[in-house]
């Protein structure tokens, strides 16, 4: 797989946070993204270093620093999964997760709590209901059947997470 667009990064970035028409959010956006266009210089600084010193490594594009997907905006140290991160694909029952965050809107996946009280689904907004094999669900919810999904977002519990249109992790709370 090539690595990113970091062009196309940037736009999608810069483009939810316009259309969320708030002068405090677009404010992030420089913030944000200046770390990870210092991380790209540092990429191509190092490669055309080994370029210039005939490196045998320096034609190699199976570095996973390459393909960018490592990227987090995440402003706290911890462990886990956390806000800012980017969101992680799963097989969750007949689909991905990937594919549920596909589009441009938020995204609110409620692992194993279909009694919850949530906001309503708008175009801005998805809702999709992931739970374990015999759990109790919500009608469309997705049965995670091998517990992918649960896996990937480290959810053990009945939790809320919410996915940022550029599908990065907005929050997760445990319920």
């Amino acid at each position: 797989m090539p690595p990113p667009n970091t062009g196309i990064q940037d736009t999608f970035n810069l483009g939810w946070k316009l259309a969320g028409g708030d002068d405090a959010l677009l404010d992030t956006y420089a913030a944000g993204r200046l770390p990870v266009a210092a991380g790209v210089l540092g990429i191509s600084t190092r490669l055309h270093r080994q370029h210039g010193s005939n490196s045998d490594d320096a034609m190699r594009r199976d570095d996973p620093a390459l393909r960018q997907l490592s990227l987090s905006y995440r402003t706290e140290d911890g462990g886990g999964l956390g806000a800012g991160d980017r969101a992680p694909d799963a097989p969750c029952g007949p689909t991905r997760s990937f594919d549920l965050l596909r589009g441009p809107h938020w995204t609110l996946l409620v692992f194993d709590a279909p009694g919850a009280e949530l906001p309503p689904e708008t175009q801005d907004l998805r809702i999709h209901h992931i739970v374990r094999p015999g759990a109790p669900a919500a009608p469309t919810a997705l049965v995670d059947v091998d517990g992918h999904a649960h896996d990937a977002y480290e959810v053990t519990g009945p939790a809320l997470v919410l996915v940022r249109p550029d599908n990065h992790l907005q929050s997760v709370q445990p319920l």
